[in-house]
C-alpha cells in the first residue's frame, strides 16, 4: 500500500444514564479495515442491545462475505448490504425471543475499507464526514425528519421551535423491519488520496448544529498537533461541555500518502489501534 492508516475512537456517556452508543475501529485482516458508529434506542436495555448486536454482526458478515465476493464487481456494496439486511434479521430474531427488547433499534455508520479501495453506508441520523484539502463535508445524508422537511422546503427556513420538537426522529432505522441503508460507490484510495484524508465517523451526540458544519469540527479533525486519540477527546468533550444532552461516539479514520517517503522515515500513529474510553 501506497499509505498510512492510523484510527482511534472514544465513546462517552454523557448525561444519560447509560451508553446506548456501540462503535468498531478495527483493522480486521491485513488488508480489511472496518469503523462503524451505532447509536441505539428503545427503553433502559434495548438500545444498548440494538447497537451491540449490529456491530456484531456487522463485523461476522463482513469477515464472512469479502473473501467469498473478493471477485464480484461491487463487492464491498453487496457485502455493506448483506450486512444491514443480517442485522434487520438479527434485531427481529432478538425482539421475538425477549419482549423486553420489542422495539429496539440502531442507527448506523460504516466505513469499509479493502486493500485499495472503500465504501460506506448510513442509516438513521449518525454521520460521516470526510476532511481533505478541499475542506470539512458530510458525505452521509441524514434519515430524519429535519432532513426530509428541508428537501421540501429548499430556500426556507427551519424554526429553531422545528428543530428542537423534531430533532430527534429518524425516519430509517435498523430494528428488525425493512428500512435499507444508502451504500455509496466504491471510492479508488490511489485516485483520491494525494496527502491525508480524514473520516470522522460520530452519533448525533456529537453535532451540536444539525444544519451546519460546525467550525469546532473542520479546526480539530485533522489538527497535527494532537495525536488521533487526543482529537477524539476533544471533540467529544467539546461537544459534552456545549451541552450535548446525548451519549457521544467518535471515531477518527487518517489516511497519510506516503508515496514520497522512505519506508524507516515514516513513524506509525501512537492511535495506530481501536482505543474506545468510556465516561
Amino acid at each position: 500500500m501506497n499509505w498510512d492508516i492510523n484510527f482511534a475512537s472514544v465513546s462517552q456517556i454523557g448525561r444519560r444514564k447509560t451508553n446506548q452508543d456501540a462503535c468498531i475501529a478495527e483493522q480486521l485482516t491485513s488488508d480489511i479495515y472496518l469503523f462503524a458508529v451505532a447509536d441505539g434506542m428503545g427503553g433502559t436495555n434495548g438500545g444498548e442491545t440494538a447497537s451491540a448486536l449490529v456491530i456484531e454482526t456487522l463485523k461476522s458478515i463482513i469477515l464472512a462475505d469479502v473473501g467469498e465476493l473478493y471477485d464480484q464487481p461491487g463487492y464491498l456494496r453487496t457485502t455493506l448490504d448483506r450486512a444491514v439486511e443480517q442485522s434487520q434479521a438479527v434485531l427481529a430474531k432478538a425482539g421475538e425471543a425477549d419482549e423486553t427488547l420489542k422495539g429496539m433499534g440502531t442507527t448506523l455508520v460504516a466505513l469499509l475499507i479493502v486493500e485499495d479501495q472503500y465504501a460506506f453506508c448510513c442509516i438513521g441520523d449518525s454521520r460521516i464526514y470526510q476532511h481533505d484539502e478541499n475542506g470539512l463535508r458530510q458525505i452521509t445524508t441524514d434519515h430524519s425528519l429535519v432532513q426530509e422537511t428541508l428537501k421540501k422546503t429548499i430556500g426556507a427556513e427551519i424554526s429553531e421551535d422545528f428543530l428542537r420538537r423534531h430533532d430527534h426522529i429518524i425516519t430509517r432505522v435498523i430494528n428488525g423491519g425493512n428500512d435499507v441503508a444508502d451504500i455509496s460507490e466504491i471510492h479508488i484510495l490511489e485516485k483520491e488520496l494525494k496527502n491525508t484524508i480524514s473520516f470522522l465517523l460520530c452519533s448525533d451526540g456529537l453535532i451540536l448544529d444539525k444544519l451546519s458544519h460546525p467550525p469546532y469540527l473542520s479546526e480539530h479533525i485533522a489538527d497535527k498537533s494532537l495525536n488521533l486519540i487526543e482529537r477524539c477527546n476533544y471533540l467529544s468533550n467539546y461537544a459534552y461541555e456545549k451541552g450535548s444532552t446525548d451519549n457521544i461516539t467518535v471515531v477518527l479514520v487518517e489516511l497519510n500518502s506516503n508515496r514520497d517517503l522512505n519506508k524507516f522515515e515514516s513513524e506509525p500513529d501512537e492511535a495506530l489501534m481501536e482505543t474506545k474510553i468510556i465516561r
